[in-house]
């Protein structure tokens, strides 16, 4: 079986391009829905724990329940027979069918999509980013990954239009994110990002990078990083679960020391999430009972 897109809808199996949402879907209709992406190969994803563990706490916060065991029914269902490649498995929850009530509020139970496809190859090449004001989410949405993903679309939008692949969002006088990740600068042999504080989505990868940090001699700080952090930085890098680690060439047309990615700590924080993937446990289907 090839790498094709695929989609599970509610404990169906369908080719992605055909798995439909109805018109009351409350993510469709208000955005209030959930998701997480995993880079998956042989049934294995670097942080899974951490993944699902935030999708239940962002439904929680959104008051969507996650029915972990359905997700990894889901899964399993589009894994299926897949090829010993990297794919990327999306899981998205969303609030259900909406009641013909104002504010919206749920009708029944939860909706659950998930989706398989192609990931794109490793190691990432080297981007350019330009600083555009943030933030990315509403105030109090900041750590939840919600479905309501436009503030990372125009942002994206706005960057490319500056000849840029990563927009890098600045909010109130510091950068705490990209559009589709986190932030890390090494200056010397410190690693900094900005702080899990509510403004930014500490995402899975970010965590990981930070846990393999003080294995190769790396000191962290988890501070506010200014803009002209990153012109003294000796290297920038985006984390992402998709895409692992993209240095960072040049930020609003200034290059960076190691912007082209040959320094060594990329190559081996590469090595190390690697090697978390490949030993974590497979994601599996609950067994029946």
């Amino acid at each position: 079986m090839s790498a094709d897109a695929r989609a599970w809808l509610d404990g169906t199996v369908l080719p992605a391009a055909t798995a439909a949402l109805p018109a009351t879907d409350l993510g469709l209709r208000q955005g209030l829905g959930v998701f997480e992406t995993l880079r998956v190969r042989s049934g294995r994803a670097a942080g899974a724990e951490l993944h699902l563990a935030r999708l239940e706490d962002g439904g929680h916060r959104l008051g969507i329940d996650v029915d972990r065991g359905a997700v990894l029914a889901g899964i399993a269902a589009v894994l299926d027979g897949a090829p010993d490649v990297d794919l990327l498995v999306r899981i998205t929850v969303t609030a259900g069918d909406a009641a013909p009530d104002w504010p919206p509020v749920p009708a029944g139970r939860p909706r659950l999509l998930v989706t398989r496809g192609p990931a794109p190859a490793l190691p990432a090449p080297a981007v350019d980013a330009v600083v555009v004001a943030g933030p990315r989410a509403p105030a109090g949405l900041g750590d939840v990954k919600t479905t309501s993903y436009a503030g990372s679309v125009l942002a994206q939008r706005r960057a490319r239009a500056r000849g840029a692949e990563v927009a890098l969002l600045e909010d109130d006088g510091a950068v705490r994110e990209a559009a589709d990740g986190n932030v890390l600068a090494l200056h010397g042999t410190t690693l900094t990002t900005p702080p899990a504080d509510g403004r930014i989505l500490a995402g899975v990868t970010r965590r990981l990078v930070l846990d393999l940090a003080p294995g190769l001699g790396l000191a962290v700080r988890e501070v506010d990083l200014a803009r002209p952090d990153l012109d003294t930085a000796d290297l920038v890098l985006v984390s992402s679960a998709v895409r692992r680690l993209r240095p960072v060439r040049r930020v609003d047309g200034t290059a960076v020391a190691a912007g082209d990615g040959a320094h060594p700590v990329v190559a081996r924080l590469l090595a190390g999430l690697e090697d978390l993937a490949t030993a974590s446990e497979p994601l599996r289907a609950p067994r029946a009972r």
